[in-house]
């Protein structure tokens, strides 16, 4: 799960997950991965690669936007 505020988003994430008292499933990382980190690599033309829109706040949106950011981003970090 990535999130660029994982204090906040973390916590509905693992709620969502483990409904029920449902194990923890196997192919998810336990912790979330902190979009903030990975954007201090950020360089102007990973920034040109994704289309901004501007609709008001939501959620969905941002989570899209902040995916497309991530895939140029990993391309391009070296961890």
């Amino acid at each position: 799960m990535c999130s660029d505020a994982p204090h906040w988003d973390w916590g509905f994430f693992r709620d969502l997950i483990c409904a029920d008292n449902q194990p923890w499933p196997a192919q998810v990382m336990n912790e979330p991965t902190n979009l903030t980190i990975l954007f201090t690599h950020v360089d102007a033309k990973a920034l040109v690669q994704v289309e901004l829109c501007e609709p008001p706040h939501h959620a969905l949106l941002d989570a899209r936007m902040l995916a497309k950011l991530f895939k140029v981003l990993a391309s391009r970090v070296v961890m």
